[in-house]
Parts: C-alpha cells; structure tokens; sequence
C-alpha cells in the first residue's frame, strides 16, 4: 500500500510539472506573438511618418507654407520648420 501511494505521488508530480512546462511554452508563444504584433504596429506608424517627412519635404521645395505643409502632411509646425533645417 505504502509502495502505491509513493507511485501515485511520482505520478502527480509528473503531471504537475509537465502542466508547468506547457504552461511556461503557451506563456512564450504568447510573449512572442504580442511582441511581433507590437513590431508591427511600430513599423506601420514609423513607415507613415516616413511618407509624411518625404510629402513634407517636396512640398517645401515647391515653395508651400509651412502652416500648409503641417496641415496636408499631419506633421507639426515645428517638425516641419525642423526639416528646412536639415
């Protein structure tokens, strides 16, 4: 009897810890896959600020006001002043 109860209790702590285990990989597929839907979301955001520096930049050249070029690019007065900078 004693000999069963200490293979039951084996058995439990297998479990257990394979429980764990499964529990510590399903957490880092989950960390892995917020992580990558944050990169892209970051990416997405950087790419559109991109477009809007460049839109920003040519509108420059062809003379356009800065109050202008801040509004049609979505950009800040400030940051577009900052490229006439550059």
């Amino acid at each position: 009897r004693n000999l069963l109860q200490r293979e039951g209790y084996e058995d439990l702590e297998a479990v257990l810890q394979e429980g764990r285990e499964e529990g510590r990989e399903m957490g880092r597929k989950a960390g892995l896959q917020e992580g990558e839907r944050k990169g892209e979301v970051r990416g997405k955001e950087e790419g559109r600020k991109e477009k809007a520096v460049e839109m920003a930049r040519a509108a420059l050249v062809e003379g356009m006001e800065i109050g202008i070029v801040a509004k049609i690019s979505g950009l800040s007065e400030g940051e577009v002043r900052g490229l006439t900078e550059g």
